[in-house]
């Protein structure tokens, strides 16, 4: 797969959010959970547009939206670094 990392902010809200297979643990997920985290996107953004990123966090696989502040277009399939939240 294609890699064109670099460095995004999520907001903190989701598209969805699929439930873990475990139900005893905490699958709260927190802001501070989604920072230094890889992600893949879904909808294609640049420094002008938001776009969807998908990430795996605590078991549970979730969609957040996602804008960044550099020059790079990311494209479906690319992975991402979080490097904020909103």
């Amino acid at each position: 797969y294609r890699i064109n990392q670099g460095s995004i902010n999520i907001k903190n809200g989701s598209f969805g959010h699929s439930k873990s297979r475990d139900r005893g643990s905490d699958s709260l997920v927190r802001a501070t959970d989604l920072v230094g985290q890889t992600g893949v996107v879904e909808i294609p953004f640049d420094r002008h547009s938001r776009g969807k990123v998908r990430l795996r966090i605590k078991g549970s696989m979730i969609d957040r939206i996602a804008y960044t502040e550099d020059t790079k277009q990311f494209q479906p399939g690319d992975t991402v670094l979080v490097v904020g939240t909103e």
